[in-house]
């Protein structure tokens, strides 16, 4: 990140510094719009797989959460890692507060279809089940870890988010059946 400067931007994406000026007043402006892309991914893959696992068994749903969020973090594993330095900041952790927000919502929507659970504070449940994922993927990515658990963290997480919503579901619940 030291090394990034607005010039060397400029010369990689082959256009002139002030071009790039027209577009980004500083070096700020552009990793805060690089930040943004990032968790647009992330945010946007999670209510995509939260859409279509709805009205699935609560492993399933976990399963389809938990695969778009880490398959989106290690997609471009060296950028997500140089970009929580900047998520750090006061204008980028307002950025990461949206996209958190965005994936509880999608978590949330997805979490009232279950078939086999139902919860009692779905927003407290989806907010949880959201920052369970996020906390270990950091840490991966961050940490730069092995390969070998970069691979093992999908399967990892599901574990752990399938275990805490089998925990909070609500006691005695059973699936309607149609009468």
């Amino acid at each position: 990140m030291h090394r990034l400067t607005t010039t060397r931007v400029a010369e990689r994406a082959g256009v002139s510094v002030g071009t790039l000026y027209q577009y980004y007043p500083n070096k700020q402006a552009l990793l805060l719009a690089v930040l943004g892309r990032h968790l647009d991914g992330v945010a946007g893959a999670v209510e995509a797989a939260a859409r279509q696992a709805q009205q699935q068994p609560l492993a399933r749903m976990v399963e389809a959460v938990v695969e778009a969020f880490v398959g989106a973090k290690v997609q471009h594993i060296d950028e997500a890692r140089a970009l929580y330095a900047v998520a750090e900041e006061p204008a980028g952790a307002e950025l990461v507060r949206r996209a958190s927000a965005r994936a509880s919502a999608a978590i949330q929507t997805m979490l009232a279809c279950a078939p086999d659970a139902a919860f009692e504070d779905l927003g407290v449940t989806s907010y949880i089940f959201a920052s369970a994922m996020i906390g270990p993927t950091r840490g991966v990515v961050e940490r730069q870890a092995p390969p070998k658990l970069v691979r093992a963290l999908q399967r990892h997480l599901v574990s752990l988010c399938l275990g805490y919503l089998d925990r909070e579901k609500l006691p005695g619940w059973r699936a309607k059946t149609p009468s």
